[in-house]
């Protein structure tokens, strides 16, 4: 091409992008990404990163006052309009040529330039609070650089979110962020926890809340929220008290917490002070509706398909970044081009809690986890799987606001959970008396020692051929784990630790889990997913058996939980992240907490295969301060090396068995007669944290020696693994082919979010 051609093909862009400049106004023009490119592909690469990092990250403007990102692609004389929202990104289906038709160009500029904020994406059910000032600012009014004036950094911006409870109006000022744990991700529920004091009450609040705002997926076969099930609001964007949905399987988060817990127990009881729909313009604030408009989508032509860069640019259905997860992981290839699934905006607000990772002793650690897996059973009890253990969503709750050694746990965030209708006990094979004697032969071909006839019965009732192998399994892990003493005369089911109640197993194995691998879309945390989930099949003897995610797989992810915190924590309370970085440790955190999704799988399938190396891939690596809580990490595993083998007792009582050994170990522990060093700093932080969020905003003349603060228990990073290799750069975001490292605003970003993090460890 001559060189003349290009210059003026260069031109042609620059004008067309400073024309765009000269008619769009001020507000789109924050509101709107305009990229001028002379490769096409870059252009939509760069966009839609950047649409990824200021949903997510942009704490100054977009993040989180943003409810969808727009944009338009200028190549040569050619534009491209596209919009990224919760659901997704949509373009036009062919590019408008500026020159032959600059009709439609001035019409697509100007429409959007008179659109109100709310039709621009911006959420203006959140306003800015300038403190000490006390004004209160529409974000889309504010500028670009909010430092200093509404908070001291990204993550303590302070909001003003107004909410019906009771039928009346209630606002709410955000003190800080609590969790904002999707640090990649342009499309999904875009979560955020903030800590939030009443706002008539801000000089002198009584207590603090944590106000948990997200998208919620609804499910294609749900009963959708109908406007006229909201009550009426006082303001075009107020919201409302949610009314349950007809289709009772698909029941929102703060419904869960309803469902799960109204019984008492030994500790306080656990309400959510109200949980909501956001509205805009009096309707549901949805991707499908109040976004799109109800747009009718066309599949991708057939041509584009075939297309190179197709795969770079399709998702994958857990509704992240085209190539990376939340920790930095590629996706798998499959399910590369799901169906949109519809977001619609919630929030709820609950009491304050402290992650676990802030422990104070081993003995509340223990506790803690102990009153989640209790939780989990209650749940499970009533049909409810939570698919989501992970570090942030176990929470430690003070019995009172003015003694925080006295706590107990709470498990959080069903926001992944599955409900299901159905549920009808293990189903046995009975034994006919005259086959017992056969039975039992059998049986002596793998075990030789006497068995009781329950001890028989049982073991044959779960897995027929299988039971002389299994009762010598489960008898060699007794003797191996749990010091079973040598016994004269039959072994009975006791001697196992088995449970002969019956059991309601509820039917979680239909809808998503049926589907064939490779069309399944995984849910949980990577780092404390479960061998199973990983790899999308069962571990068990009997090959026939489906993978379906169960009540094993999410007491796995509670090990992984303890475990992350023996390996990476050097002690009790926050800032004890362990400093040393040697080989073995390293390799360590990244084989089973910061590998990619297939190195997590075969270092958890290889622990499953041969048990034996949970000491030596695992366990010596733990730090000193944790070494009394190895004897009951191996039981835990034993257990669910049975459980997985050979889908028995240990299966169906799983619960039972964990808790008995969390029980046993608690009982056990030997309080040391002085307290940690860093079990007295907790205990003085949570008190001195929990005071200063309480004199956040009160004025100055009246704190006296009390400091502001705008984060009162700050949730950890996303990356729940604060090593960093020497010999490899390690961040919270990847570097790779959707990098933006050579984008100095991203890059910006990047260190504020880096620097909020390290503040976290």
């Amino acid at each position: 091409m001559e060189t003349g051609l290009v210059d003026r093909e260069i031109a042609e862009v620059k004008e067309a992008t400073s024309l765009l400049r000269q008619v769009a106004t001020e507000s789109f023009l924050d509101k709107f990404m305009v990229l001028s490119e002379a490769d096409v592909s870059d252009a939509f690469q760069k966009l839609c990163e950047g649409g990824q990092y200021s949903t997510e990250h942009e704490h100054w403007k977009e993040f989180p006052a943003e409810v969808d990102q727009g944009g338009l692609v200028i190549c040569y004389d050619e534009m491209t309009v596209l919009l990224c929202d919760r659901s997704g990104t949509i373009a036009t289906a062919t590019s408008i040529n500026i020159n032959k038709d600059p009709l439609n160009f001035i019409r697509i500029i100007g429409g959007i330039s008179s659109m109100k904020p709310e039709q621009l994406g911006w959420d203006i059910g959140m306003k800015l609070y300038k403190h000490p000032a006390q004004e209160i600012v529409p974000s889309y009014e504010a500028g670009f650089d909010f430092r200093g004036e509404y908070g001291n950094s990204p993550f303590h911006l302070h909001w003003v979110i107004e909410a019906i409870v009771d039928g009346a109006p209630q606002r709410y000022l955000t003190i800080g962020t609590l969790s904002a744990p999707q640090v990649l991700g342009m499309c999904g529920r875009a979560t955020l926890v903030f800590e939030v004091v009443k706002y008539d009450e801000r000089f002198d609040p009584k207590e603090t809340f944590a106000l948990k705002r997200y998208w919620r997926p609804v499910p294609a076969n749900a009963a959708k929220i109908q406007t006229s099930d909201l009550k009426a609001s006082s303001e075009p964007t107020g919201i409302n008290d949610e009314q349950q949905t007809s289709d009772q399987v698909h029941p929102t988060e703060g419904e869960f917490y309803d469902i799960i817990y109204d019984e008492d127990d030994d500790r306080p009881e656990f309400k959510c002070v109200h949980h909501d729909v956001t509205l805009v313009g009096g309707a549901a604030n949805s991707t499908f509706e109040t976004i799109r408009r109800s747009l009718i989508l066309e599949p991708p032509l057939p041509e584009r398909q075939s297309s190179p860069d197709y795969y770079s640019y399709s998702y994958n259905g857990r509704g992240s970044s085209p190539c990376y997860g939340p920790y930095g992981m590629p996706f798998p290839k499959e399910n590369l081009l799901p169906e949109p699934v519809e977001h619609i905006h919630h929030q709820i607000l609950m009491p304050t809690g402290i992650p676990i990772l802030y422990f104070c002793h081993i003995r509340e650690l223990l506790s803690v986890l102990l009153d989640c897996i209790k939780d989990h059973r209650h749940a499970h009890a009533k049909y409810i799987l939570h698919r989501d253990i992970s570090i942030g969503n176990l929470m430690i709750f003070a019995y009172t606001s003015d003694d925080f050694e006295r706590t107990y746990g709470r498990l959080m965030d069903f926001d992944h959970a599955k409900r299901v209708t159905n549920a009808s006990p293990p189903l046995l094979t009975p034994v006919d008396e005259a086959f017992l004697p056969r039975a039992e032969n059998l049986i002596k071909l793998s075990y030789e020692g006497d068995i009781s006839r329950d001890l028989m019965v049982q073991a044959w009732g779960y897995v027929k051929f299988l039971s002389g192998s299994y009762i010598q399994d489960v008898f060699n892990t007794r003797r191996s784990y749990f010091e079973l003493p040598p016994k004269e005369g039959e072994l009975t089911s006791a001697d196992l630790g088995w449970y002969d109640e019956d059991v309601e197993w509820p039917d979680f194995e239909d809808g998503e889990s049926k589907k064939p691998f490779g069309e399944r879309a995984l849910v949980g945390t990577p780092p404390f997913m479960s061998a199973e989930v990983l790899a999308g099949y069962t571990f068990s003897q009997d090959h026939k058996k489906r993978f379906y995610h169960n009540a094993n797989h999410d007491m796995e992810s509670f090990l992984w939980v303890l475990i992350n915190i023996c390996v990476v924590r050097s002690g009790p309370g926050k800032g004890m992240a362990r400093p040393e970085n040697s080989e073995g440790l390293l390799k360590c955190v990244h084989d089973f907490f910061d590998g990619d999704y297939l190195t997590l799988e075969k270092s958890k399938w290889r622990l499953l295969e041969n048990p034996k190396r949970l000491d030596s891939d695992v366990l010596e690596f733990f730090h000193p301060y944790f070494e009394d809580l190895k004897p009951l990490v191996r039981q835990w595993w034993a257990v669910l090396v049975l459980a997985y083998q050979y889908r028995a007792n240990e299966f169906y009582h799983i619960h039972k068995h964990i808790i008995r050994i969390l029980e046993n170990s608690i009982a056990a522990l030997q309080d040391p007669p002085i307290p940690h060093e860093a079990t007295v700093n907790e205990l003085r932080r949570r008190k001195e944290q929990h005071q200063r969020s309480l004199h956040t905003f009160q004025p100055v003349s009246q704190t006296d020696n009390v400091t502001a603060t705008s984060c009162a228990f700050p949730m950890p990073p996303a990356n729940p693994n604060p090593l960093k290799s020497s010999t490899q750069k390690r961040s919270l975001s990847p570097t790779g082919p959707l990098s933006l490292e050579s984008s100095s605003h991203v890059a910006e970003k990047r260190r504020r979010i880096g620097e909020f993090a390290t503040s976290q460890r």
